[in-house]
Formats: C-alpha cells, structure tokens, sequence
C-alpha cells in the first residue's frame, strides 16, 4: 500500500478534528425537555363556589342555620290576583280558599323568601344536586310560589289541573322557555345554566299565576315558610355572608360564622319598609 503523503495525512486529521468537536458540542446540549413557564393561576371570584383546591364538606363537622325575617314599617300596597275567566280556575280558589299573593306578612314575620348563602364558600367543593324540585300548577297557581334549585339541577314542572297551562320563565342570565301543557299529570324538566336569583316565571293563559325560582351554585338555601321562619342544612365551618330577597321588598343581608358541629341561631334578618 502506497505510503499518505503528509498532505493527505494533515487534512484528514482535521476532517476527524472537525467531526469530534461537532460530536462533543452536540452531547453538550442537555436531552432534558425544556421546561414550559407555569401560566398564571386566576385569583378566585368573590361569591364563586371554587377555589384551585377546593376541600371536601366533612359531613362530621356541618351545621344547621336557622333563623326568622321579619318586616318592620309600613308594608307597600299591592293589587290582589284576580281570579277569572276560567271556571275550573275560580272554583278551585273557592274551594280550597287558595290565595296567591305577592306579600304575605304574619305578626311582622315574612313568608316566601327566598335564603341563600351569597359567599363564604369559596373554599369548599361544592356535592352534586340531588334530588327533586317540583313547581306545581294546582288550583291555578304555581305552588309553590317561590323554590330554589341548585345549579345542575332541573326544576321538574307538574300540571295537576285539568285545563291548559303554559310554563314561560323569563331569566335575565339564563335562556328562556315557553312551553304548554295541556294535559293534567303532564310534567317537564327546566334546567339553568348559569346561576339567578331570581327567574320568574308566569302563565300566560291564566295572567295571575306567578313564580320565582332562585338558582345557586350550591344547595345551601331555604324558603321561609308562613311564619317566616328558614333552615339551611349542612352548612361547613366558616363566616358567611347570607342573603335574603322578596319579591317587593328587595334584599338584605346578614352575616353568620358556623363553628364545627355547632348549630347556629341567627339574629333576625329584618327589612325595614317603608
């Protein structure tokens, strides 16, 4: 074999030269992925339901708040619904002495209001709906005139009179329906999307009937019943701000702090009318 001139010989060392430095930079570079800046976590809404780590409701630790709303002042004034135009309709009211009113006030308590934690619950995971929530159509008047339904949960409309009504909520956040039901026993589902308090909700067959119903994000609400009177069960540890709206006379808020397993009365939520 012929003898590599030192020509030959001095330009393949640097060739080899050359292709070494290139191996070593390359296993310079680390074979690691490279690591994607965390983005920006959204400070929680106040009033929202969720945190970035909500906790689980310890069913050993909740409460019940209870209270009354009362009514001080003079009560606004108000037409009385006027029942006509259907027989069926009037002779139920007769009947069953069956009033629907916009205000109902006993010895200064107030019935019909609906009673919602606003915020507090920031913290927690909030359980799954569960159960029914039936608004009736019975005497020619929804019954009852005000209900709650957590968010996911549809409200379940019953026609338990045998004539034609229609069903036609009218939400500002929600979608609207309008749907008939002709027959008695008829029932159908309305779901919400998107938290209101309040959606109200009329027949326009019989103008007098009228309805309310608060969606919340959470099952930690009431109505008060005729003695104004409310319970909220299941309520976790913590300091709340509690709302409560009529129809007439608005809103008004109190504030409660519910200790672990600790039953809470609350002070009277009171409107003042005037």
């Amino acid at each position: 074999m012929r003898a590599m001139s030192r020509t030959n010989w001095m330009g393949w060392t640097l060739v080899v030269g050359l292709m070494m430095l290139g191996l070593v930079a390359g296993c310079s570079k680390s074979d690691a992925p490279t690591e994607k800046p965390a983005k920006p976590v959204p400070a929680a809404t106040p009033g929202s339901t969720t945190t970035d780590d909500p906790e689980p409701i310890d069913p050993t630790t909740v409460a019940k708040v209870s209270g009354v709303v009362e009514v001080t002042g003079t009560l606004p004034d108000f037409e009385p619904p006027k029942v006509r135009g259907d027989s069926h309709c009037e002779k139920g009211h007769e009947a069953s002495d069956a009033v629907d009113l916009p205000l109902v006030v006993n010895d200064g308590k107030l019935a019909n209001a609906f009673v919602y934690i606003k915020s507090g619950l920031e913290a927690y995971e909030i359980p799954a709906p569960t159960g029914e929530t039936v608004l009736d159509q019975r005497d020619c008047i929804f019954q009852p005139r005000v209900v709650g339904v957590q968010l996911g949960q549809p409200v379940t409309m019953l026609n338990s009179d045998p004539v034609l009504h229609n069903v036609h909520t009218k939400p500002d956040e929600n979608k609207g329906k309008n749907i008939a039901m002709p027959n008695q026993g008829a029932r159908r589902d309305f779901n919400f999307k998107k938290p209101e308090v309040m959606v109200p909700v009329v027949c326009d067959v019989h103008p007098w009937m009228r309805a309310f119903i608060g969606v919340v994000e959470h099952p930690f609400f009431a109505v008060t019943d005729m003695s104004g009177n409310f319970e909220i069960n299941g309520v976790p540890p913590g300091t709340y701000t509690v709302e409560v709206w009529h129809e007439l006379l608005g809103t008004a808020q109190a504030q409660v702090t519910v200790t672990a397993s600790q039953d809470v009365v609350m002070s009277a939520i009171v409107f003042g009318a005037s």
